[in-house]
Protein backbone atom coordinates (compact mmCIF):
# COMPACT_ATOMS: atom_id res chain seq x y z
CA UNK A 1 0.00 0.00 0.00
CA UNK A 2 0.50 2.89 -0.16
CA UNK A 3 2.20 3.79 -1.65
CA UNK A 4 2.83 4.65 1.68
CA UNK A 5 -0.27 4.41 -0.43
CA UNK A 6 -2.11 1.17 0.34
CA UNK A 7 -2.80 -1.09 -2.25
CA UNK A 8 0.87 -1.36 -4.30
CA UNK A 9 1.91 -4.58 -5.81
CA UNK A 10 -0.14 -7.65 -4.34
CA UNK A 11 2.08 -10.84 -2.30
CA UNK A 12 0.91 -12.85 -5.59
CA UNK A 13 3.49 -10.75 -7.91
CA UNK A 14 6.41 -10.14 -5.44
CA UNK A 15 6.14 -14.27 -4.61
CA UNK A 16 6.71 -14.40 -8.32
CA UNK A 17 8.98 -11.80 -9.03
CA UNK A 18 11.53 -13.69 -6.77
CA UNK A 19 12.43 -16.17 -9.23
CA UNK A 20 14.98 -12.86 -10.37
CA UNK A 21 17.22 -13.38 -7.08
CA UNK A 22 18.68 -16.56 -8.98
CA UNK A 23 20.26 -15.72 -12.43
CA UNK A 24 20.34 -18.42 -14.75
CA UNK A 25 23.58 -19.20 -16.61
CA UNK A 26 24.04 -17.67 -19.93
CA UNK A 27 25.60 -19.81 -23.07
CA UNK A 28 27.05 -18.36 -25.80
CA UNK A 29 26.45 -20.07 -29.64
CA UNK A 30 29.08 -23.13 -29.03
CA UNK A 31 27.16 -24.16 -26.13
CA UNK A 32 29.45 -23.01 -23.71
CA UNK A 33 29.37 -20.57 -21.03
CA UNK A 34 29.54 -16.91 -22.28
CA UNK A 35 32.35 -14.27 -21.12
CA UNK A 36 31.96 -11.47 -18.53
CA UNK A 37 32.11 -9.25 -21.23
CA UNK A 38 29.46 -10.88 -23.60
CA UNK A 39 27.36 -11.35 -20.34
CA UNK A 40 27.90 -7.48 -19.62
CA UNK A 41 27.29 -6.38 -23.43
CA UNK A 42 24.17 -8.70 -22.90
CA UNK A 43 22.63 -6.69 -19.55
CA UNK A 44 23.54 -3.45 -21.37
CA UNK A 45 21.54 -4.14 -24.44
CA UNK A 46 18.52 -5.70 -22.26
CA UNK A 47 18.37 -2.53 -19.68
CA UNK A 48 18.95 0.24 -22.32
CA UNK A 49 15.19 0.51 -23.43
CA UNK A 50 14.43 0.81 -19.94
CA UNK A 51 16.92 3.70 -19.49
CA UNK A 52 15.24 5.02 -22.59
CA UNK A 53 11.25 5.06 -21.13
CA UNK A 54 13.47 6.75 -17.71
CA UNK A 55 14.91 9.66 -19.88
CA UNK A 56 11.04 10.28 -21.73
CA UNK A 57 8.95 10.31 -18.63
CA UNK A 58 11.95 12.99 -16.88
CA UNK A 59 12.03 14.75 -20.33
CA UNK A 60 8.33 15.21 -20.09
CA UNK A 61 8.44 16.20 -16.58
CA UNK A 62 10.69 18.48 -17.32
CA UNK A 63 8.64 20.53 -19.70
CA UNK A 64 5.61 20.91 -17.08
CA UNK A 65 5.73 24.39 -14.95
CA UNK A 66 6.61 24.15 -11.52
CA UNK A 67 2.94 25.30 -10.68
CA UNK A 68 1.92 22.14 -12.44
CA UNK A 69 4.42 19.02 -10.99
CA UNK A 70 4.34 17.59 -7.43
CA UNK A 71 6.65 14.60 -5.97
CA UNK A 72 5.44 11.93 -4.16
CA UNK A 73 7.83 10.06 -2.15
CA UNK A 74 7.27 6.67 -0.68
CA UNK A 75 8.65 4.08 1.94
CA UNK A 76 7.86 0.20 2.30
CA UNK A 77 9.81 -1.75 4.47
CA UNK A 78 8.08 -5.41 5.36
CA UNK A 79 8.50 -6.50 8.71
CA UNK A 80 7.17 -9.72 8.34
CA UNK A 81 6.94 -11.95 5.56
CA UNK A 82 5.79 -15.91 6.69
CA UNK A 83 3.38 -18.67 4.51
CA UNK A 84 0.51 -16.81 5.90
CA UNK A 85 0.95 -13.64 6.27
CA UNK A 86 2.95 -10.43 4.72
CA UNK A 87 3.12 -7.27 7.15
CA UNK A 88 4.60 -3.86 5.20
CA UNK A 89 4.98 -0.24 7.40
CA UNK A 90 5.48 2.78 5.60
CA UNK A 91 5.17 6.47 4.96
CA UNK A 92 4.52 8.88 2.10
CA UNK A 93 5.89 12.62 1.72
CA UNK A 94 4.09 14.93 -0.89
CA UNK A 95 5.39 17.71 -2.03
CA UNK A 96 4.25 21.27 -4.12
CA UNK A 97 6.49 23.36 -6.33
CA UNK A 98 9.38 23.37 -3.76
CA UNK A 99 10.89 21.09 -0.83
CA UNK A 100 9.84 23.40 1.21
CA UNK A 101 6.13 23.02 0.47
CA UNK A 102 5.16 19.84 2.08
CA UNK A 103 1.57 19.40 2.44
CA UNK A 104 0.56 15.77 2.61
CA UNK A 105 2.25 13.73 5.29
CA UNK A 106 1.18 9.92 5.81
CA UNK A 107 2.62 6.64 8.06
CA UNK A 108 1.17 3.38 7.04
CA UNK A 109 0.34 -0.56 7.86
CA UNK A 110 -0.92 -3.22 5.80
CA UNK A 111 -1.78 -7.09 6.17
CA UNK A 112 -2.11 -9.46 3.50
CA UNK A 113 -2.71 -12.92 3.67
CA UNK A 114 -3.71 -15.92 0.99
CA UNK A 115 -7.40 -16.65 0.87
CA UNK A 116 -7.37 -18.94 -1.76
CA UNK A 117 -4.85 -20.32 -4.02
CA UNK A 118 -5.76 -17.40 -6.24
CA UNK A 119 -7.36 -14.69 -3.78
CA UNK A 120 -5.61 -12.62 -0.89
CA UNK A 121 -7.05 -10.30 1.28
CA UNK A 122 -5.60 -7.23 2.77
CA UNK A 123 -6.11 -4.76 5.61
CA UNK A 124 -4.47 -1.88 6.19
CA UNK A 125 -4.63 1.57 8.30
CA UNK A 126 -3.26 5.30 7.22
CA UNK A 127 -2.61 8.09 9.18
CA UNK A 128 -3.11 11.38 6.75
CA UNK A 129 -1.29 14.72 8.11
CA UNK A 130 -1.60 17.33 5.79
CA UNK A 131 -2.11 20.73 5.35
CA UNK A 132 -6.04 22.22 4.03
CA UNK A 133 -6.59 25.98 2.75
CA UNK A 134 -8.72 27.65 5.14
CA UNK A 135 -8.12 24.33 8.27
CA UNK A 136 -4.98 25.08 8.53
CA UNK A 137 -2.84 21.31 9.38
CA UNK A 138 -4.83 18.40 10.30
CA UNK A 139 -4.37 14.72 10.56
CA UNK A 140 -7.12 12.12 9.39
CA UNK A 141 -7.55 8.45 9.47
CA UNK A 142 -8.31 5.88 7.02
CA UNK A 143 -9.36 1.97 7.05
CA UNK A 144 -8.64 -0.03 4.51
CA UNK A 145 -9.87 -3.49 3.34
CA UNK A 146 -9.53 -5.20 -0.06
CA UNK A 147 -8.70 -8.45 -2.58
CA UNK A 148 -5.57 -8.72 -4.17
CA UNK A 149 -5.41 -11.47 -7.22
CA UNK A 150 -2.93 -12.27 -9.91
CA UNK A 151 -4.42 -12.05 -13.07
CA UNK A 152 -1.42 -13.03 -15.66
CA UNK A 153 1.73 -14.40 -14.10
CA UNK A 154 4.12 -15.68 -16.88
CA UNK A 155 7.12 -13.60 -18.40
CA UNK A 156 4.62 -10.06 -18.00
CA UNK A 157 2.84 -9.77 -14.46
CA UNK A 158 -0.80 -8.26 -14.39
CA UNK A 159 -2.19 -8.44 -10.57
CA UNK A 160 -5.08 -6.73 -9.71
CA UNK A 161 -6.32 -5.28 -6.27
CA UNK A 162 -9.86 -3.88 -4.94
CA UNK A 163 -10.31 -1.81 -2.21
CA UNK A 164 -12.93 -0.46 0.39
CA UNK A 165 -11.93 2.38 2.35
CA UNK A 166 -13.28 4.55 5.00
CA UNK A 167 -12.27 8.08 5.65
CA UNK A 168 -12.41 9.26 9.10
CA UNK A 169 -12.13 12.74 10.31
CA UNK A 170 -11.39 15.04 8.17
CA UNK A 171 -12.08 18.65 9.21
CA UNK A 172 -13.15 19.79 5.75
CA UNK A 173 -15.82 16.90 5.09
CA UNK A 174 -17.89 14.32 6.77
CA UNK A 175 -16.82 10.94 6.78
CA UNK A 176 -17.77 8.72 3.46
CA UNK A 177 -16.19 5.63 2.09
CA UNK A 178 -14.14 5.33 -1.02
CA UNK A 179 -13.59 2.45 -3.46
CA UNK A 180 -10.84 1.90 -6.15
CA UNK A 181 -9.40 -0.47 -8.78
CA UNK A 182 -6.19 -1.07 -9.23
CA UNK A 183 -3.84 -2.49 -11.64
CA UNK A 184 0.38 -2.93 -11.93
CA UNK A 185 2.09 -4.22 -14.93
CA UNK A 186 5.57 -5.10 -15.21
CA UNK A 187 8.13 -7.84 -16.90
CA UNK A 188 9.51 -10.84 -14.81
CA UNK A 189 12.50 -12.66 -14.44
CA UNK A 190 14.65 -9.04 -15.16
CA UNK A 191 16.88 -6.60 -13.01
CA UNK A 192 15.56 -3.72 -14.03
CA UNK A 193 11.63 -3.76 -15.77
CA UNK A 194 8.93 -1.57 -17.52
CA UNK A 195 6.29 -0.68 -14.66
CA UNK A 196 3.01 0.38 -15.37
CA UNK A 197 0.01 1.45 -12.46
CA UNK A 198 -3.45 2.48 -13.24
CA UNK A 199 -5.79 3.23 -10.12
CA UNK A 200 -9.58 3.98 -10.37
CA UNK A 201 -11.00 6.13 -7.57
CA UNK A 202 -15.40 5.67 -6.94
CA UNK A 203 -17.41 7.24 -4.37
CA UNK A 204 -21.56 7.04 -4.41
CA UNK A 205 -21.93 9.57 -6.55
CA UNK A 206 -19.96 7.78 -9.16
CA UNK A 207 -16.28 8.19 -11.09
CA UNK A 208 -13.63 10.77 -8.94
CA UNK A 209 -10.35 10.20 -9.92
CA UNK A 210 -8.02 8.26 -12.35
CA UNK A 211 -4.28 7.95 -11.35
CA UNK A 212 -1.48 6.77 -13.97
CA UNK A 213 2.29 5.96 -13.18
CA UNK A 214 4.42 4.73 -15.63
CA UNK A 215 8.16 4.24 -15.19
CA UNK A 216 10.87 1.64 -14.15
CA UNK A 217 11.46 -0.79 -11.41
CA UNK A 218 14.68 -2.08 -10.20
CA UNK A 219 15.03 -5.20 -7.75
CA UNK A 220 18.78 -5.49 -6.01
CA UNK A 221 20.18 -8.60 -5.33
CA UNK A 222 19.10 -7.99 -0.96
CA UNK A 223 15.78 -7.99 -2.17
CA UNK A 224 15.33 -4.33 -1.84
CA UNK A 225 13.43 -2.38 -4.56
CA UNK A 226 13.09 1.16 -6.59
CA UNK A 227 10.69 2.57 -8.69
CA UNK A 228 10.68 5.71 -10.09
CA UNK A 229 7.54 7.21 -12.31
CA UNK A 230 6.12 9.54 -14.01
CA UNK A 231 2.52 9.99 -12.63
CA UNK A 232 -0.60 11.52 -14.09
CA UNK A 233 -4.05 12.21 -12.13
CA UNK A 234 -6.90 13.47 -13.03
CA UNK A 235 -9.61 14.30 -10.16
CA UNK A 236 -12.77 16.08 -9.86
CA UNK A 237 -12.87 19.10 -8.61
CA UNK A 238 -16.63 20.35 -8.52
CA UNK A 239 -17.81 20.37 -11.90
CA UNK A 240 -14.74 20.43 -13.47
CA UNK A 241 -11.61 17.84 -13.52
CA UNK A 242 -8.54 19.15 -12.48
CA UNK A 243 -5.19 17.49 -13.75
CA UNK A 244 -2.26 16.81 -11.78
CA UNK A 245 1.72 15.58 -12.49
CA UNK A 246 3.90 14.29 -9.95
CA UNK A 247 7.11 12.38 -10.32
CA UNK A 248 6.74 9.15 -8.08
CA UNK A 249 9.39 7.43 -5.91
CA UNK A 250 9.30 3.98 -4.41
CA UNK A 251 11.70 2.65 -1.97
CA UNK A 252 10.80 -1.21 -0.64
CA UNK A 253 13.22 -2.54 1.94
CA UNK A 254 13.03 -6.13 3.26
CA UNK A 255 13.76 -6.28 6.62
CA UNK A 256 13.47 -9.70 6.90
CA UNK A 257 13.53 -13.14 4.86
CA UNK A 258 11.02 -14.25 3.01
CA UNK A 259 9.90 -17.91 3.80
CA UNK A 260 8.76 -18.31 0.33
CA UNK A 261 11.49 -17.56 -1.34
CA UNK A 262 13.47 -20.85 0.21
CA UNK A 263 10.65 -22.80 -1.26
Amino acid sequence: MGSVQLGGSSMWGRTAALGVRKTPQRYGDNGGPRSASAAGRLSCEATRPGFLVLCLFLAMAKSLSAEDLQSWSEARIKVLDTHQVEVVVGGVARVRDSPGSLYDRRATAEAETALTDRFGVKLGYVLRNHTLPGFGVGSDHRLVAGLTYPILQQTVSVSGTTLYERHVGRPDVPDFSRYRQQFDVERLGVRVSPWLHQSMAFRREGFIRSRSRLGLRWRFASGHSLKSAYQFESIERGPAWRPRHAIYTEWSYELVPSEKASQ
